[in-house]
């Protein structure tokens, strides 16, 4: 499979993660980094005022934010939801009481 040409990643900094947004999906899948920590508003607040400093929006990246930014939200919400109804999270497997997201 041909590998995509690595443009400019955003660039996320919050109180407990700074680096690319790929790589904070990435330790939130594995639950290596609280996801209730990021606030997820500020880092589509700092997408969006990356976006409109360029003049011409790429449309993969635009679309490949989108996926990974519903990936995120994602993870936040089963946990949420998973810590409302108190089932224990299993440590390291990245799983939690759903399976793999």
């Amino acid at each position: 499979m041909e590998q995509p040409i690595a443009g400019p990643r955003l660039a996320v900094s919050t109180p407990v993660f700074e680096g690319p947004l790929e790589l904070l999906l990435a330790l939130a899948e594995r639950e290596e980094l609280d996801i209730f920590q990021v606030p997820l508003a500020r880092v589509t607040d700092g997408y969006l005022a990356e976006i409109a400093q360029r003049e011409v929006a790429d449309p993969q990246e635009m679309a490949e934010f989108l996926w990974i930014a519903a990936r995120l939200l994602l993870l936040k919400s089963i946990r949420r939801e998973a810590a409302a109804r108190g089932v224990p999270r299993v440590q390291g497997d990245g799983a939690g009481p759903h399976g793999a997201c």
